[in-house]
């Protein structure tokens, strides 16, 4: 997804794939060269299942095996300081309608699997952001469903990094 959304032009962080059982050398490389927090996700899951946000290379071989519990694929992402964000959209069939951006509030670390469905968040919408980051937001969304030629109901979360940058996608 990564890649997908980076050739359509939207901003994505760098990051590293890792296969079960495959040689693990570019991650401790890419744990090395880059700076903590780093988010260690399954590819091929959704809802922060088998998500962890690791602070130093010492927790990498749980998070690895957590991720793993949920797909024999991974990636390991540089983390981003600022709003998480989430943006909706739907494909109807007179075209994509954007729906209203929701500034996510996170009672913990990150917007994990708790925080998403046990209530450790607040969702504030319209989000609390000025309106060139929402029409960036609305932009890079539309721009994933486009490209991407999805269908239905979508949401693409984002981080608003701190410095008022353009948005950087976490997942759609």
């Amino acid at each position: 997804t990564n890649a997908v959304a980076q050739r359509l032009g939207v901003r994505v962080m760098p990051s590293v794939p890792l296969r079960r059982g495959a040689d693990e050398s570019a991650v401790h490389r890419f744990m090395a060269e880059h700076a903590f927090p780093l988010f260690v996700k399954p590819c091929r899951s959704g809802s922060s299942y088998g998500v962890t946000r690791v602070t130093s290379a010492a927790e990498w071989p749980e998070a690895r095996d957590f991720a793993w519990h949920e797909d024999p694929e991974l990636v390991v992402e540089q983390g981003v300081v600022g709003t998480e964000l989430g943006c909706g959209a739907f494909v109807a069939p007179d075209g994509i309608r954007i729906l209203g951006i929701t500034e996510i509030v996170p009672k913990k670390a990150f917007f994990d699997f708790e925080a998403k469905y046990q209530g450790a968040s607040e969702e504030i919408t319209p989000a609390r952001i000025p309106e060139t980051a929402a029409e960036s937001v609305r932009r890079a969304t539309r721009t994933l469903v486009e490209g991407m030629a999805l269908r239905g109901f979508v949401r693409a979360d984002f981080i608003l990094p701190a410095d008022g940058t353009d948005p950087v996608l976490i997942e759609i």
